[in-house]
């Protein structure tokens, strides 16, 4: 879920090696959605997916997935709920993933 363009979203996760973990880009404006913190999109992508977690980099990017009990991981933000904190991308596997595979 993403209000970026889905070039410049895949163009980052490939760039961190990160898009083997994605199924699907939800570009939220692209696609027509409300915007964040609206639950809509999440939603609609929970109908095809089993969502376990949700990264973003500001609060109304975690209040929808909080709001469906997903897990939460603030980017670069500690100011902000969550249920992991990660300040670069390469955190995201040692700092979340493999403290989520261990549960």
């Amino acid at each position: 879920m993403t209000h970026r363009d889905k070039e410049s979203t895949i163009f980052l996760l490939e760039k961190y090696n990160l898009a083997k973990y994605f199924r699907d880009i939800v570009s939220v404006e692209e696609q027509g959605f409300t915007r964040k913190p609206h639950s809509s999109s999440y939603e609609y992508v929970l109908k095809s997916y089993p969502i376990d977690l949700v990264v973003g980099d500001r609060d109304l990017d975690l209040i929808p997935a909080r709001k469906l009990n997903i897990k939460t991981v603030a980017f670069q933000n500690r100011n902000i709920e969550a249920d992991f904190h990660i300040d670069s991308y390469a955190d995201f596997i040692p700092e979340v993933l493999n403290l989520l595979h261990q549960k």
